[in-house]
């Protein structure tokens, strides 16, 4: 997990745990962000309206918060399932694994991830306030070192590309997995498998691709 991000999600207080789950639950649950009220948030965590001002200055703060806790927690989830395999087929049909999961079970980071498509769902103080908190697009690629990379640190990708194209090709391959997924809600498991593979050396055919 990168430094910067730590506070988002170790030693929290109990009840700003409380208020960020309850975001998450109500994303999850359909509710539009901007619209959405600190009393619906605290009603939800079950503890009074005052408080959450004890903690956030302001709703924007507490949402932008809760959105980057519960992207952060997923990341620490895969980064946990991943760090434990040896090749980067493994590692990376484990990332798959675990956005087909997501999907399935339209987690905050299948909703985050549909917010973001549909952004007319966020006010301009509520972007700005997750800008701050540090949330962007790019932060994946905080979170691809410990697919490409073993214990000892050296590469499993057989490639000439720089670490930086690595990273941009594989982070295009799971976008391609993610749109297929939600264009095909009723995949079956044997197509799901075949186009797993597909991807996997798809992937792998363009970072050995030697440019000239």
């Amino acid at each position: 997990m990168k430094e910067g991000y730590r506070n988002i999600t170790d030693k929290l207080p109990a009840k700003v745990e409380k208020l960020y789950d309850a975001v998450i639950h109500l994303m999850e649950e359909g509710k539009n962000l901007s619209s959405l009220t600190v009393a619906e948030i605290t009603e939800k965590a079950g503890i009074g309206k005052g408080t959450a001002y004890e903690y956030f200055r302001s709703k924007e703060e507490m949402i932008a918060r809760a959105i980057l806790y519960g992207i952060l927690r997923s990341f620490e989830e895969i980064e946990h399932r991943i760090g434990r395999l040896s090749s980067f087929e493994a590692k990376y049909v484990e990332v798959l694994n675990w956005l087909e999961e997501i999907f399935q079970e339209k987690g905050s980071l299948a909703v985050l991830c549909q917010v973001s498509r549909d952004s007319m769902q966020i006010s301009g103080a509520l972007k700005q306030e997750a800008i701050d908190v540090g949330y962007s697009p790019e932060m994946i690629f905080n979170h691809m070192d410990c697919l490409l990379y073993d214990e000892k640190g050296q590469n499993l990708v057989d490639s000439s590309l720089s670490v930086e194209m690595q990273k941009c090709t594989i982070f295009s391959s799971f976008v391609n997995f993610w749109v297929y997924i939600n264009r095909n809600p009723e995949f079956h498991e044997k197509e799901m498998e075949s186009y797993k593979r597909y991807l996997y050396c798809c992937l792998i055919n363009s970072l050995q691709e030697k440019i000239n």
